[in-house]
């Protein structure tokens, strides 16, 4: 949205003066709205527990990976359901990272916990699907269980280089 002059119209009219001052007292009314509702939005933030949010995601991701039993929601939902919760978690993780620095690392490892068991889940799955399909030897399982740690590995390294880097920066913005 631009800024519009309070004396014209859309059309470039211009306004009466009793319009005029409703305009403005309008737009002050908007944007102490505006402050409002980012309070409320941080302070229901706030309430939220991350922690329950991570087991919502693994309960989710769970059901997502069970190959014995069908998912009782579609694909598109889950997913869907599964981004909502992560984007609320890090707005939360990012709301405790400049109030509380020590919960933030805490949080901070259980979404690299959470990281790690969804890995695992889908190595599992892949593991399960690839011997449901191809009977394959010993070899070739030992070479995808290698392939698997490695992509293990890099997420693991991945998620570490993140964390060091916003530690260097946080450091940096102290020293700043």
């Amino acid at each position: 949205m631009g800024w519009r002059s309070t004396s014209s119209t859309k059309s470039g009219k211009f306004l009466n003066p009793t319009d005029q001052a409703q305009k403005e007292a309008w737009k002050r009314e908007l944007k102490k709205n505006k402050k409002q509702y980012m309070m409320v939005q941080a302070a229901v933030l706030k309430m939220k527990d991350p922690k329950k949010i991570i087991q919502d995601m693994k309960k989710l991701e769970e059901m997502e990976f069970n190959p014995v039993q069908q998912p009782q929601l579609s694909e598109e939902v889950l997913k869907d359901k599964c981004k909502k919760l992560r984007e609320t978690f890090e707005s939360n993780l990012r709301l405790f990272e400049k109030d509380s620095p020590g919960i933030y690392k805490e949080l901070k490892k259980l979404e690299v916990e959470y990281e790690q068991k969804r890995a695992q889940l889908t190595q599992n799955l892949l593991i399960g699907v690839m011997m449901m399909m191809f009977p394959a030897s010993v070899k070739m399982m030992g070479i995808l269980r290698t392939w698997i740690k490695i992509s293990m590995m890099t997420i693991l390294m991945t998620a570490t280089l993140t964390d060091q880097m916003e530690n260097t920066t946080t450091k940096e913005k102290s020293q700043v």
